[in-house]
């Protein structure tokens, strides 16, 4: 039995078909998306018969189940009876806590840095450009590593003005918290009559030397008041 021959005309565009850029690019997307269609699935449904078989829920109910554990910071008011959702709630705002501290700092030694580099002295220039490319070409997370690991550990703590008042380490920043106690008052009102205080003595001394051209020594007794008044 012969089979019919195919016109030559019909493989010719058959094969012009094939090699056609636009269809090939066409082709090989639409094979790439059903293969990750069907590996999306695949893993979508293997992992909905795992958590079946061992009893896991999925959605947002666990926001509201107890946490049973306590921050070391907060900026609202958290305990470790309260829900996973308060908790998230803490850490967006710790997050942005430190989002926007490091946004100004960052500026302030950024500024700092950027006016070293046009400086005229050549040591200072030196520096400042050393400091920058070692920062640049330094991989941001072993810079974490770095300043988590080996500067701010627990036991050894960064000491703000060697002075055992402010610490620095990978829990947190510590410092000392006032107390108001019995006196309180007294002290807040010797510093508000401090800065009255030196208010009318700047005034004063400004009459005193546009009316008779003597010179009062204000910044010193303005001082004097200022560290007196809130003592006494």
């Amino acid at each position: 039995m012969r089979l019919p021959r195919m016109p030559f005309c019909l493989v010719n565009s058959m094969f012009n078909f094939i090699y056609n850029e636009k269809f090939r690019a066409i082709f090989f997307q639409a094979v790439t998306f059903s293969l990750v269609a069907v590996g999306i699935y695949y893993l979508f449904t293997n992992t909905n018969e795992n958590m079946t078989a061992r009893d896991m829920k999925t959605g947002f109910d666990f926001l509201w189940i107890t946490a049973g554990f306590d921050t070391d910071f907060h900026l609202i008011n958290y305990e470790a009876g309260d829900t996973y959702g308060r908790v998230y709630l803490v850490a967006i705002l710790n997050s942005l806590l430190v989002a926007a501290l490091a946004i100004v700092g960052t500026t302030i030694i950024g500024f700092f840095v950027g006016v070293l580099r046009l400086s005229s002295n050549w040591l200072l220039a030196k520096v400042a450009a050393a400091y920058v490319e070692i920062l640049r070409n330094t991989p941001l997370l072993l810079q974490i590593i770095y300043w988590y690991l080996l500067l701010l550990r627990p036991k050894q703590s960064f000491d703000f003005l060697y002075l055992d008042i402010f610490f620095l380490n990978n829990r947190g920043f510590y410092g000392p918290t006032p107390f108001f106690e019995s006196g309180t008052a007294l002290f807040i009102a010797g510093i508000v009559v401090a800065f009255i205080a030196v208010v009318m003595l700047f005034r004063h001394a400004r009459k005193v030397q546009d009316s008779t051209g003597r010179i009062i020594p204000k910044y010193s007794w303005g001082l004097a008041i200022l560290v007196i008044a809130p003592l006494a």
